[in-house]
């Protein structure tokens, strides 16, 4: 985490294209690191020009990947690179730094083994570096109102959720109040088994935000903002059937850090009802 002048800066290293000072050279080309972490929607060419002079420019992947293919020897350079800074850095590709506004691209090492629910947009060498995609914290960054353990929180919660999860968090940014069941109907539409795949998911989904603080069942609460604690009902008979993933009695709000989070990140959300609703 940089801070410059009261503005954090809570992206990650950028890759870039230097003229001079360089660290690895790959065809002829000499490839080096920014001296501090640049925010994605930041001027990238101009923290360029600071650390490495007027003649240096941004990499671009496709530049890089045929520069290590070409040199003998160039992709493990270029992986020592990266390793450098933990093993990823951000760059651009075909010349754009962000996809759709809300998405930078970066490259990151991985040794010929993908993660899990890892999107490859490209790669080098069977994934030796891959390309990929991830949800930049634009407003977050550039911003006062979020301390500096929100904001490496919002980056972990970016790397921790995938669409499904922020699918379900548009439902309760647009409807709180929502039920697991309307949640259901405006994600999917259709009715399943309680013992289906897409049912286990959809539970799974559910705890991942509520167990992260993301979103939470919408309590009764003290004039200080104290939650109530829910009282028991005596004397009920015992349940016979566990209750259905899609119940559609107790409404569900995001928490104030999920609220947060989407004006801060989700910008596609914010904008279609307006900042501040």
């Amino acid at each position: 985490m940089k801070k410059t002048g009261g503005m954090i800066f809570a992206a990650f290293v950028l890759l870039c294209l230097a003229k001079v000072d360089a660290s690895v050279i790959l065809n002829g080309q000499e490839y080096d690191i920014t001296s501090v972490a640049v925010a994605y929607d930041a001027n990238w060419q101009a923290q360029v020009v600071a650390d490495f002079g007027a003649d240096a420019t941004v990499a671009d992947w496709i530049d890089i990947k045929a520069d290590a293919l070409a040199e003998t020897g160039g992709v493990d350079l270029l992986k020592s690179l990266l390793n450098t800074v933990g093993g990823a850095a951000s760059l651009t590709y075909n010349g754009q730094q962000l996809e759709g506004g809300i998405y930078g691209y970066f490259a990151q090492v991985h040794n010929g083994t993908v993660p899990g629910g890892w999107t490859v947009i490209d790669d080098i060498d069977n994934n030796q570096v891959d390309l990929g995609i991830r949800r930049c914290l634009a407003n977050a960054a550039a911003t006062k109102l979020c301390s500096d353990d929100v904001v490496r929180l919002f980056i972990r919660w970016i790397d921790k959720y995938d669409e499904s999860h922020f699918a379900v968090i548009r439902v309760l940014y647009h409807n709180r109040g929502a039920t697991r069941a309307f949640i259901w109907d405006q994600i999917h539409g259709e009715e399943v088994r309680e013992d289906s795949a897409e049912a286990d998911l959809f539970k799974l989904l559910i705890f991942d935000l509520n167990t992260g603080h993301v979103i939470r069942q919408i309590r009764d609460k003290t004039i200080d903002g104290r939650f109530l604690a829910q009282r028991r009902q005596g004397g009920s008979s015992r349940k016979t059937v566990l209750e259905s993933a899609f119940e559609n009695t107790k409404p569900y709000e995001l928490t104030e850090l999920g609220s947060q989070f989407v004006h801060y990140v989700m910008n596609e959300v914010v904008q279609q009802v307006g900042f501040g609703e």
